[in-house]
């Protein structure tokens, strides 16, 4: 790469916008899990991935794509076959990894959720979830260099959408944590309005179905790796999970706002033998 192609995919980052659509799985008494997935898709690419989906849903005559109905056959994937479901969720699939930019997918175990210590900021698990979110997006977005705006959209209706939105702007209440999360703004919409929401809705399904299947001794589902030809991170958080959450965060939180806020001596030896330090900027390899 020129260092002309550089600065210009520099530049492209830092003015660039993104969406990122998560939808819940799990929401029932019965379901042990809840989960929260969805992908993160760079704003140019919206369009496309949008007009690809659209035309899919068409192709196989679908109002729109719900992953549980896909797999059994019922709702609004009554009228097809399994080889042309089989056939649509490959085809979303397919979609999906051609215009996604990153996945995620967070879950945790509803019964050790009450033993989450401090900071005791997420009164449900549906609103942890979504609070760990942010974390994702803005791992990927330090990863890529990326420093736009994100504009999360997750589904209208789902329990605890007003508790998450309400504990969402109580974090993210400093300008330094808008920057941090990329946040632009966030909202609620339905499966129809969005599309993005309902390839959400596939990795959701997947996620949570992946999790049963390891309880139960079983391995991945040929769908769940194809699903997994786009980069998502993944994470569980039972109750070894909770355990550590409980004895790093009281330990990082306090350490990270020291180091945030740390800045060398005017006159100590260290600033006179290496000047001043940034703290922002990677090691070399």
């Amino acid at each position: 790469m020129s260092p002309q192609d550089f600065y210009r995919a520099r530049d492209t980052l830092l003015m660039a916008q993104a969406y990122a659509y998560f939808d819940e799985s799990g929401t029932d008494e019965k379901s042990p899990d809840l989960v929260v997935a969805g992908y993160i898709f760079l704003s140019e690419n919206v369009a496309p991935f949008e007009a690809e989906w659209r035309a899919m849903l068409e192709k196989f005559g679908l109002p729109f794509f719900h992953a549980v109905e896909c797999m059994h056959g019922t709702g609004v994937f009554k009228h097809l076959t399994l080889e042309e479901r089989t056939a649509a969720q490959i085809e979303a699939i397919e979609i999906i990894k051609k215009y996604g930019a990153k996945g995620i997918a967070l879950s945790i175990n509803k019964m050790v959720f009450p033993t989450i210590g401090r900071p005791a900021l997420w009164s449900t698990p549906y609103t942890f979830l979504c609070g760990q979110v942010l974390f994702g997006v803005r791992n990927w977005a330090d990863a890529i260099g990326f420093h736009g705006e994100v504009e999360y959209v997750y589904e209208a209706g789902a329990d605890g959408q007003s508790q998450a939105a309400e504990e969402t702007a109580h974090a993210l209440l400093s300008d330094e944590s808008l920057q941090v999360f990329r946040y632009g703004k966030h909202r609620h919409a339905t499966k129809t309005e969005d599309v993005g929401l309902q390839a959400a809705d596939l990795l959701a399904w997947h996620w949570y179905t992946h999790n049963r299947r390891i309880k139960e001794g079983k391995g991945k589902r040929k769908d769940f790796q194809n699903l997994m030809g786009l980069r998502v991170d993944f994470h569980h958080y039972d109750e070894p999970a909770v355990k550590l959450w409980n004895s790093v965060v009281p330990i990082i939180k306090p350490a990270m706002q020291w180091l945030q806020n740390w800045r060398p001596p005017t006159h100590s030896s260290l600033y006179t033998l290496f000047g001043p330090i940034n703290l922002n900027e990677k090691p070399a390899d």
